[in-house]
């Protein structure tokens, strides 16, 4: 044997002794808590013994304290058990048949539908939702103006893997319709750039609305998010730019008038989809007309079938917290449930395998696992479940 290759193999076996070294001098109790001395805990997960580490998020938060917080409620019972076993690991035994500290740390996760106030962006909206709960992970299901308000959805925790679908549903508005005024936002709060005499009467408007129905490119105002060369529009206006914007595809699906509140301002209701700015349709509105038009105010009162009527105030967030969460299956409640038969077919759908549904119709469907955990969103094609987004694990 080569001189190379004796010293290769020695210091393998080296690098080896001072990793279980190191694990050694980390479970030494030293008066401070650390999650090393989790390290050697293994739990059963559906018959295979596995670390703690790869069921639950754990932390140290404090000099005295580990925090486990299990990805799945029922694994609550199992952590415990592992925990209680450790008394040489130098954790304090857990008291009671369920410990309330683990209770207390597990993650919230699921959907609020929130009735967004005036004057607040919807990151404002997350960034409260975050401080109330404690949780980063917070997103929104598509952004409302400032001066919007009505059905906000913010995804909590594990549900914040359903934003995608939230963002791409439709939505559906209550707007305000003001003719004879043209503004550079395309609504009041903006700049008014020409005021006109409006000659067009309601029967006008009512005749104009069908033609604004179905597939069809919109042009997205200056003052939007939208980005041009990596610069969003409304920063390029505020320096009194105006750039060329591509038109986008859009589709409005009902679009009609519910009242005319003066002889310039007319409520309509409008259900549209993702990607349509309503002030937009104002304005194209009122230039039909010959008048121009812009938006004095706009309720949103339904998004991806979540309506205004669930909708709860941040004050009622702050006073009743994780009670007001929707699961969040009930994104989904539109494909039907097809709950697992077989701890076999779980573990599978759980390492994000196809599995065998035969007789199962095409199409997309909730999945559940035996104990109605929701764990997926998947589709069936000729006899073969295939996942298209998971909802377990961190």
């Amino acid at each position: 044997m080569e001189v190379k290759e004796i010293i290769a193999q020695h210091e393998e076996k080296m690098d080896k002794t001072i990793e279980a070294l190191k694990r050694e001098l980390s479970s030494i109790r030293t008066g401070r808590a650390s999650t090393s001395l989790l390290d050697r805990i293994t739990v059963d997960y559906y018959g295979t013994p596995t670390p703690v580490k790869q069921v639950a998020n754990v932390a140290a938060p404090e000099p005295r304290m580990i925090t486990i917080a299990p990805w799945e409620p029922k694994m609550l019972g199992e952590i415990e058990n592992g925990c209680r076993g450790a008394g040489g690991a130098g954790l304090s035994a857990l008291s009671g048949p369920r410990s309330a500290a683990l209770e207390e740390v597990f993650m919230p996760s699921g959907i609020l539908i929130i009735d967004k106030p005036a004057g607040w962006t919807s990151m404002d909206v997350c960034a409260k939702v975050r401080g109330i709960f404690h949780e980063k992970r917070v997103g929104h299901g598509g952004t409302l103006d400032p001066m919007a308000t009505g059905v906000l959805p913010v995804f909590v925790g594990q549900a914040t893997r359903g934003v995608e679908f939230a963002e791409n549903g439709q939505k559906e508005y209550v707007a305000g319709l003001r003719l004879g005024q043209v503004t550079d936002t395309q609504d009041v709060t903006g700049t008014t750039l020409e005021t006109r005499p409006v000659t067009a009467d309601r029967a006008a408007l009512e005749s104009l609305l069908p033609r604004f129905l179905g597939e069809q490119d919109q042009i997205p105002p200056m003052y939007s998010a939208v980005k041009v060369g990596g610069q969003k529009l409304y920063d390029l206006a505020r320096k009194g730019q105006v750039v060329e914007r591509k038109p986008r595809r859009i589709t409005i699906y009902e679009l009609e008038l519910l009242a005319q509140e003066s002889a310039t301002d007319y409520l309509l209701r409008c259900r549209c989809s993702k990607g349509t700015y309503i002030r937009t349709l104002c304005h194209d509105i009122g230039r039909q007309l010959g008048c121009g038009g812009t938006l004095y105010a706009l309720r949103r009162t339904m998004a991806v079938g979540f309506r205004l009527e669930q909708a709860v105030t941040l004050e009622a967030v702050q006073a009743q917290g994780t009670a007001l969460l929707l699961p969040t299956d009930s994104l989904f409640a539109e494909y039907p449930a097809l709950p697992l038969t077989s701890g076999l077919l779980e573990k599978r759908v759980r390492c994000g395998n196809p599995i065998p549904l035969p007789g199962t119709p095409d199409g997309i469907y909730r999945v559940y696992s035996r104990d109605r955990q929701f764990l997926c969103l998947s589709r069936a094609a000729g006899g073969t479940l295939t996942s298209i987004k998971n909802f377990f694990g961190a």
